[in-house]
């Protein structure tokens, strides 16, 4: 019997995000496929919670900073044990502490292949450790989101031959049209009716809700029948109200927060 493949993601992610869920997704897809499946993280995280929930295995690390040698040597220790082959970093942090854990590896004769995906379109840091962590021949495979990313990671010295482009995948089951729930509706405050046009994703200012409200604005103001829709973590917070209050438009917006539906 040939022995599964076996990987372990490692994120740093303390709350449940979007890239905390595509870690899972891409786990869940390996492991149906055959792979051996395990899961790096922070005990007690969204991530560690959801991630138990879905049956996966856990291993609790603290990835405290970049350059957290314990942690670095937990997974090390961790990867050598179970004869995992593939090291996934999914983010930031992560990153930089499976370099070490890979070179760690690498002096013991049993260095895997590590695989780093970057989410984020803001370009890498400039001192000298930031440059080695997106230019270290340790790392074998970089996954960009978009080409966009690609295209800051090369602008700021990594090998485009090393970056690949895998868009984030979405569930077409269970993200399917279907007719309006006229319940949520009504708990979200939407009238029936009205077109709803919505953001999902965590509050943050790079992430652009408020050129959606700043937009939503020019709409209303030209009599659109339009009515806007802002959910995941922090929307709900007095920052994003403020915008929505200082255009006067907060009669047209709901901001609804984290929703795990």
């Amino acid at each position: 019997m040939t022995e599964p493949r076996k990987v372990l993601h490692v994120s740093e992610s303390n709350e449940w995000s979007g890239g905390a869920a595509q870690l899972l997704a891409l786990a869940r897809g390996l492991k149906d496929n055959g792979w051996k499946i395990w899961i790096a993280c922070r005990p007690g995280s969204g991530l560690a919670q959801n991630a138990a929930k879905q049956g996966f295995e856990t291993f609790a690390v603290a990835l405290r900073e970049d350059y957290d040698l314990l942690s670095a040597w937990r997974l090390a220790r961790f990867v050598k044990e179970r004869g995992i082959k593939i090291i996934h970093a999914h983010h930031n942090r992560s990153h930089a502490v499976c370099l070490l854990a890979k070179l760690i590896l690498k002096f013991k004769g049993k260095a895997p292949v590590l695989i780093v995906t970057r989410r984020v379109s803001f370009s890498p840091g400039r001192n000298p450790f930031s440059r080695w962590k997106y230019q270290s021949r340790l790392i074998n495979r970089i996954v960009a989101v978009a080409s966009a990313v690609k295209q800051v990671l090369v602008d700021s010295g990594v090998d485009a031959a090393k970056i690949t482009v895998i868009r984030s995948g979405v569930d077409v089951e269970r993200f399917a049209p279907r007719l309006p729930d006229l319940k949520l509706r009504k708990e979200l405050g939407m009238p029936n009716g009205k077109a709803v046009i919505g953001k999902i994703a965590n509050a943050s200012p790079w992430k652009g809700q408020t050129v959606l409200i700043e937009a939503a604005a020019k709409l209303i103001a030209k009599g659109r029948p339009v009515h806007f829709l802002f959910v995941g973590r922090d929307t709900d917070g007095a920052w994003l109200k403020a915008e929505a209050a200082r255009l006067h438009i907060e009669g047209r917006v709901v901001f609804a927060g984290f929703r795990a539906d």
